[in-house]
């Protein structure tokens, strides 16, 4: 059976749907492992230094701490690369999702009478449309926290640093 160009359009318009939300998915879990892994070396390597100051060795806690500065930003200069690609992703699967509902539409399919239950909420929105509704009730402190930690990180090995630079005198 030969495929008409219309049923073509929907499979690949479907095609590259799954293939947007497969990739938002990797990324995500890139986002969360990079995130997870960056916290710990930064921990330990501030901890190092610490130990070290506590030894008498203000020299090496210094330099430690100084040279995790660059790491944490680097660390996030790579997660905003990282959460960039993301973003365009989504971009792009939400504008997909528009043109399979004019799709839809076109063939006479009212997608806002399917509904689905989702955390005690009838939708009919899909995905990414849910996300967005949800990411719009966040506060500015949990939108910005990936950012917050970075600043916090990055503060903390700072005020480190003086303590320790302050201590070799």
């Amino acid at each position: 059976m030969v495929e008409t160009q219309t049923e073509l359009e929907r499979k690949i318009l479907e095609m590259e749907w799954k293939e947007c939300r497969r990739t938002v998915r990797n990324f995500d879990s890139t986002l969360s492992w990079h995130r997870v892994y960056s916290i710990i070396a930064v921990g330990a390597l501030l901890a190092i230094a610490t130990d070290l100051f506590a030894e008498s060795n203000a020299v090496a806690a210094t330099i430690i701490t100084f040279a995790t500065l660059p790491l944490i930003g680097i660390v996030f200069l790579l997660e905003r690369h990282y959460r960039g690609f993301m973003l365009v992703t989504v971009a792009r699967a939400i504008r997909l999702e528009e043109e399979l509902k004019r799709f839809c539409k076109d063939r006479g399919v009212d997608l806002e009478k399917i509904t689905i239950r989702v955390s005690c909420e009838d939708t009919s929105a899909m995905i990414s449309e849910v996300i967005k509704k949800k990411r719009e009730t966040y506060n500015w402190v949990k939108k910005e926290a990936h950012t917050l930690t970075y600043v916090f990180l990055g503060l903390a090995c700072l005020l480190l640093f003086v303590y320790f630079f302050l201590g070799l005198f």
